[in-house]
């Protein structure tokens, strides 16, 4: 069985594609497929389905999902906690996805722009157009975002490779759909700047200040000022490498931190990573919020974390459908997932705390409110998260 959700969703068996008579039918698989292999509760169902639910709503569900188990040949299971469809490896197209694009990054972080820009590539390829197009936006909020993050790596790949002019039409489009995200207008300006056409990347700029103060009523940020400025110079690009995280020994059992080296790219925003640090060595919890691509994965991972001191030890889990497993990776021990919520909280608990006494542990999990809208069935199993 094949569930294709990176662009209309679809589901095909051997003998063709499986029907999916009513949009609530849809949705249902939907819910279902976005937490494959863990149990969903009828309430979330329910508020999945209706905004306002009838009273026949618990009774509904049933009939629902015994019409949607009855087409997938009985995929479908019910479970103390709810409902749960399985997937076998490699019948869902997210996951492939998702693999291919933290290959990707993780290549582009490694120095290796050739290996990135087809990992990448591959990785976007897989797409068939916008995901989830006839169902709510919140089913398709975290793959848009996912594939953006792909086309942005990719582009970031195939600058360090010297194909500027190759991705000027990408990045045009791409700036377009996203007005306000400067990190794309920056690689737009280096793009039409490495392509010879000094005059059309200041132009870039012009545009996007401008529809930002109309707008927003705010700046530019450091990155496009300092492209302007180098621009308006005539000088050479500076050609830094892209951020690169090394994997280091740390004093505590089992765990391993990563730490973000020197950043070249990264200047300015003194007072907010000042503020953010007393924060952290004040309170146990610290929120950052912002709006999409303002920069706060790279204040807190360039900037704060960056900058702490071998008093640290940094802890950081990327965006992922299943953080407790990315939390217990990033420990470096296997916990058990399915002990008892308490049980798990207990066993995380004692390996952060396993370590020298003059040694604190930052953990830095980013894209957490999605990671709680998204994935609230395995967060709703721990307290820690």
């Amino acid at each position: 069985m094949e569930f294709r959700v990176l662009g209309p969703l679809v589901v095909r068996t051997g003998e063709g594609e499986v029907p999916l008579r009513s949009a609530k039918q849809r949705i249902l698989l939907a819910m279902l497929l976005r937490h494959a292999n863990t149990p969903v509760s009828q309430h979330r169902l329910i508020e999945a389905l209706w905004e306002v639910p009838p009273a026949s709503a618990q009774e509904n569900v049933r009939l629902y999902v015994h019409q949607l188990k009855r087409a997938l040949g009985g995929r479908i299971s019910r479970t103390p906690v709810g409902y749960e469809l399985t997937v076998e490896p490699g019948e869902l197209d997210s996951t492939r996805f998702d693999q291919l694009l933290e290959d990707g990054e993780q290549a582009l972080a490694d120095g290796n722009p050739a290996k990135a820009a087809d990992l990448l590539a591959e990785a976007l390829g897989k797409w068939r157009g916008p995901a989830y197009p006839d169902l709510p936006d919140q089913f398709a909020a975290r793959l848009d975002e996912a594939r953006l993050r792909a086309a942005e790596a990719r582009v970031t790949a195939e600058l360090a490779l010297g194909r500027h002019a190759e991705v000027v039409g990408d990045l045009q489009e791409l700036a377009r759909q996203h007005p306000y995200r400067e990190p794309l207008h920056a690689k737009l300006m280096t793009a039409l700047y490495g392509a010879n056409r000094q005059a059309e990347a200041l132009e870039t700029f012009r545009r996007t200040r401008e529809r930002l103060i109309d707008d927003l009523g705010i700046e530019p940020g450091p990155e496009l000022r300092g492209l302007h400025e180098t621009m308006l110079q005539g000088r050479p690009l500076d050609q830094a490498p892209p951020p690169k995280v090394v994997r280091t020994d740390c004093p505590y059992r089992g765990l391993m931190a990563y730490q973000p080296e020197h950043h070249p790219w990264f200047f300015g925003r003194d007072h907010l990573i000042e503020l953010v640090t007393r924060r952290i060595e004040r309170h146990p919890v610290v929120g950052v919020f912002g709006a999409s691509g303002s920069g706060k994965s790279s204040l807190l991972r360039a900037g704060v974390v960056g900058g702490l001191d071998e008093t640290w030890r940094p802890i950081v889990i990327t965006p992922t459908a299943r953080p407790l497993e990315a939390l217990s990776n990033a420990l470096g021990k296997r916990l058990d997932l399915n002990a008892d919520p308490a049980a798990f909280d207990i066993a995380v608990r004692n390996e952060l705390a396993n370590g020298p006494d003059d040694v604190r542990v930052l953990l830095v999990v980013d894209q957490l409110e999605e990671l709680f809208t998204l994935c609230a069935n395995e967060c709703e199993r721990s307290q820690f998260l």
